[in-house]
């Protein structure tokens, strides 16, 4: 019977993107006797690999990491500003990761940070018009992606995706709550 970390090992070479086959059959299953979970797991890590690298180039272009980019877009949703701990509960990057974020899409001209005006002991951080224009350039061609790398899904199972890995990502937080006693 092969350990845990073999089938892991086996399901990632069929699942590579540069072997034989992978691209025309990614949901093929990965690996025999894999428990479903395993496989499940697998499947996501594999397609959230393969779409980061469908929009690298996307980022790259524009000078930006697709954290840098996540952290802009909540931030400008915020419009007034947001706490760098609200930040990191939403992204679900570790504070120091973060602040290290920030920092650059601040030398970068992107953010600014401000005391928080009913809290000095806080700071919020806000979208500057170079940041929003940078959303504005960097949005559409990643939605083009996007759609098109979505496209083998109907619009309801795109829905139904998104709302089982919504689920997926509840469980996670939960998980995480019970371990930080939260």
């Amino acid at each position: 019977m092969q350990g845990y970390a073999g089938r892991m090992d086996a399901a990632r070479d069929l699942g590579a993107p540069d072997s034989p086959g992978a691209l025309d059959s990614p949901g093929s299953p990965d690996s025999p006797g894999a428990p479903l979970a395993t496989e499940a797991v697998l499947a996501v890590l594999r397609t959230s690999s393969w779409l980061l690298a469908e929009l690298q180039p996307v980022f790259t272009a524009e000078g930006i990491s697709a954290t840098r980019f996540d952290a802009l877009e909540v931030i400008a949703r915020c419009g007034t500003g947001v706490r760098p701990a609200e930040l990191r509960d939403r992204l679900h990057l570790p504070a120091q990761t973060v602040t290290g974020v920030l920092d650059q899409l601040e030398a970068a001209g992107l953010v600014r940070r401000s005391r928080h005006p009913a809290d000095r002991r806080s700071i919020l951080v806000s979208a500057t018009d170079a940041g929003r224009a940078v959303l504005d350039r960097i949005c559409p061609p990643l939605i083009e992606i996007e759609e098109d790398c979505l496209a083998a899904l109907s619009p309801a199972e795109q829905q139904q995706l998104a709302g089982l890995l919504g689920r997926v990502q509840d469980r996670i937080a939960r998980r995480r709550a019970a371990r930080n006693g939260s």
